[in-house]
């Protein structure tokens, strides 16, 4: 998993801009992207995702165990979406190390 740190790290190292100056950006940047959230905006990274937040709406269920109806306040969810492009390459990266594996196998 990579944590904070560890992006800020990379981040810096891939764009050659100091740690201190990487942190400053992503933590202005995790800021922003939180104030669009709970505003209600949809924020679309082309290229990434789509984070927006989706509106549930109150229901019932019905209990077995109690054998009673309850209901299910409304609520709110975030959602994040992988962009097409994101999931192209997820999917190619998916089949070439597939077809490396089946070779492996063949030669065995």
């Amino acid at each position: 998993m990579v944590n904070k740190e560890r992006l800020i790290t990379d981040l810096a190292r891939k764009t050659g801009l100091p740690k201190y100056k990487t942190k400053i950006f992503l933590e202005g940047f995790q800021d922003l992207i939180t104030d669009y959230i709970c505003e209600g905006e949809k924020v679309a990274m082309r290229g990434l995702m789509t984070i927006e937040v989706k509106d549930y709406k109150a229901s019932k269920f019905y209990n077995f165990h109690t054998k009673t109806c309850e209901d299910i306040p409304a609520y709110r969810k975030v959602k994040i979406a992988p962009s097409k492009i994101l999931n192209q390459l997820l999917k190619e990266s998916r089949d070439e190390s597939g077809a490396e594996s089946t070779e492996e196998e063949d030669i065995g």
